[in-house]
């Protein structure tokens, strides 16, 4: 596997935060269970430190920092352990904007054990925005892993014309054996509305959009409906997120996929592995604006691989693009498309081990509904054995390229649709063409940068002992220049100081210069 996946009651009494400094750098340490209230002001830079041990719940109200300086909710001093068989989440926020949720204080150093019946995890909820949620571990709760959302109410301040979630961060945490879904972002119900009675009249009310939706680097396992959900997100960025086991106790009919974009959804969807799905691997539906779906790796679907229609409130003339995708293993087509209102174009993906319908015919790739696409340089295999994979059949090896494959340069230009990377964040087009399905080819000697995109420490990996290090941005202007200490053919370097933007690397070893680019966040 590659760098990047070895990383995933309410009650009305009102507690007042000890106001202490610890070794945590704290300006208000939690050491109990229980309902904490602010009264909204501003809060820039706070730490709030949560002491380890064992709490039932914890539920924060109208804790708000700045955009520059959020608030930070930590564990310190070690593991904090939420568990309760009476909450209805062992974690939650209210009506705050712009904090930090983090476990980084040790692995997974915030951890939800057990919840009521139909509890969650983690809540982000009653208006809040603005926030950050990683290195959290939800080992059971008995609905969702992690839950961000604030459905419409009779308040008109939480109806969709009145009220945005904004710049929602939920990355490297870790969800497993959840009664629902493992991350669950943003309302269902953006077609159609939410049914209230109001005044004693019933009104379909619409939820509220998300902008600066993220997604990234998050394992989730034995979910019992999809391991990742998100709607009503026009713009979400989701990727390198490890999705299995999915489906293990659906609530209800086709709640058992991979990941789902939801209504009001779109952006880019990329270099995601989902695998054991009794669903479909990816289904998108009723989604909203442009859908970029490239790089992702899905294995072991019992229904289709990807499947993507439309439904009331899709934009017409939008454009859906699945690129560069393998798909091995489905008990159904291998990607199926019924959403006629769109632009769709389908190219450079791979396709094999698909079951025949019950007329015999395999499906790698149907139309319905009247939908069509720019179909190109897919290909289609009844065997994986016929491809050229290289590490064998399993998803945490890849099904890496051999030298010999039939799919290496044999895909098209995706420069146009800005893939410039594969799903181990190795560059596009390392050879004379643009390899088909979710991996470039690596030749031996061939450098290797990891992780892609990445935000501090960047590893080079050369084939050939490294001698020098040059950054240079896109103007060809030397940035930094590094001499390894250690004669090794693989060096790593901080690259915190460089801005957000793609750099170029060239690499001298005693075999020769080499270079490669690189995404800093």
């Amino acid at each position: 596997m590659q760098a990047w996946l070895y990383l995933l009651f309410w009650i009305s009494t009102t507690i007042v935060c000890a106001q202490v400094n610890t070794d945590c750098h704290c300006d208000q340490v939690i050491t109990a269970s229980g309902t904490y209230k602010y009264d909204g002001r501003a809060m820039p830079n706070q730490t709030v430190c949560i002491k380890a041990g064992n709490y039932t719940y914890l539920q924060f109200f109208n804790y708000v920092g700045t955009p520059e300086k959020p608030i930070r909710f930590i564990n310190c001093g070690g593991k904090v352990v939420l568990a309760n068989s009476k909450s209805p989440s062992g974690l939650a926020f209210y009506d705050c904007k712009f904090f930090k949720a983090s476990g980084s204080g040790s692995d997974y150093g915030i951890r939800v054990d057990q919840t009521a019946p139909g509890g969650l995890g983690v809540s982000v909820t009653g208006q809040s925005s603005d926030c950050e949620l990683e290195y959290i571990e939800v080992a059971g709760s008995d609905f969702a892993g992690i839950m961000v959302k604030t459905d419409p109410t009779c308040d008109p301040a939480t109806w969709q014309n009145n009220l945005v979630m904004k710049n929602i961060n939920i990355h490297h945490n870790y969800i497993h054996d959840v009664g629902g879904e493992g991350l669950y972002i943003g309302n269902s119900f953006f077609s159609t509305g939410i049914t209230r009675t109001c005044d004693g009249a019933a009104k379909a009310l619409f939820p509220h959009f998300i902008y600066g939706l993220q997604i990234h680097h998050n394992l989730t396992e034995r979910t019992g409906a999809e391991g990742i959900q998100y709607g009503c997100a026009p713009d979400a960025i989701v990727h390198h997120n490890v999705v299995r086991k999915t489906g293990t106790s659906p609530f209800a009919t086709y709640q058992n996929n991979g990941i789902q974009i939801g209504g009001g959804a779109g952006g880019r969807l990329y270099s995601n592995i989902v695998s054991e799905v009794p669903g479909t691997g990816v289904i998108i539906i009723g989604h909203l604006g442009n859908t970029l779906v490239y790089d992702n790796f899905l294995l072991k679907c019992g229904e289709m691989g990807l499947f993507c229609d439309d439904r009331t409130g899709s934009q017409a003339g939008a454009s859906v693009s699945i690129l560069n995708n393998t798909i091995i293993d489905c008990g159904k087509e291998g990607i199926k498309l019924y959403n006629e209102i769109n632009r769709n174009t389908v190219a450079n993906n791979v396709i094999t081990k698909v079951a025949p319908n019950q007329n015999g015919r395999i499906d790698y790739l149907l139309f319905g509904q009247g939908a069509k696409a720019t179909v190109s340089n897919n290909r289609f295999s009844a065997s994986p054995d016929s491809l050229g994979f290289s590490n064998g059949n399993s998803a945490e090896k890849g099904f890496m390229l051999a030298k010999n494959s039939p799919l290496i340069d044999a895909g098209i230009d995706v420069a146009d649709f800005d893939v410039l990377f594969d799903l181990a964040g190795n560059v596009r087009k390392m050879g004379h063409a643009v390899d088909i399905g979710a991996h470039e080819f690596m030749p031996e000697n061939t450098l290797i940068l990891f992780p892609n995109p990445l935000k501090d420490v960047l590893t080079i990996q050369a084939g050939a002992v490294i001698n020098r290090i040059t950054i240079y941005n896109e103007q060809g202007v030397a940035l930094e220049d590094n001499v390894p200490a250690t004669a090794a053919d693989v060096s790593s370097l901080s690259v915190q100081s460089l801005k957000a933007g793609v750099y170029i690397v060239n690499v001298e070893t005693k075999a020769g210069r080499s270079a490669g680019r690189f995404v800093k966040l």
